[in-house]
């Protein structure tokens, strides 16, 4: 967190900081697919970041994704919401399209494909959402945390009686290469 000088000072000073980290595994699908079903990869199976290791396969839709956390808290009747860069191969044609929304997630924004910060779609709610290279508009970190959809689900939660606290799930697209307005964080 060097280079973050006032991100180190807001959060770091001001709370904890983790020196050690640990993952089930180093790989970003089958480690995603642990945290949204409490599983191991040798147990939800997926392999790889590939579609044939798994990694939002038709194989893992009918399986572990059947069964993953926002189906529990959705019965619960909480507002689950999903924002960010869901799993590699997510909305891509032979593992569903953009359309495939995942059981459990009342609001759904979710990258389409891996890691872009520019020049990707957005699956909202199941519907193709296309964005350009405007750092303004289209930088995908700002986008997702400034998504109207965000305040939205919040609100809707609170004013519901039927409806539980909102159940947010966010997974940001951070430092991955090519490198790029992510630098423009490094001062703030």
């Amino acid at each position: 967190m060097t280079p973050m000088k006032k991100t180190k000072e807001l959060i770091g000073e001001a709370g904890a900081t983790f020196v050690n980290a640990f993952t089930v595994t180093p790989l970003c699908c089958p480690s995603r697919s642990s945290m949204l079903t409490g599983q191991y990869p040798h147990n939800h199976e997926v392999r790889n970041n590939s579609l044939s290791g798994n990694c939002s396969s038709v194989k893992w839709q009918q399986g572990p994704e059947a069964e993953a956390f926002p189906i529990y808290l959705s019965k619960q009747k909480y507002q689950t919401f999903f924002a960010g860069k869901y799993l590699n191969q997510y909305g891509i044609k032979d593992a569903g399209d953009v359309g495939h929304v995942p059981p459990g997630w009342d609001q759904w924004n979710a990258l389409v494909g891996n890691s872009q910060y520019y020049n990707y779609t957005l699956s909202v709610n199941g519907k193709a959402e296309q964005h350009g290279d405007s750092y303004e508009k289209d930088y995908l970190t700002d986008l997702i945390v400034s998504h109207n959809h965000t305040l939205t689900i919040v609100a809707s939660a609170r004013t519901q009686t039927s409806c539980r606290f909102a159940a947010m799930f966010g997974i940001m697209v951070l430092f991955h290469d090519p490198f790029g307005a992510e630098l423009q964080l490094f001062d703030r």
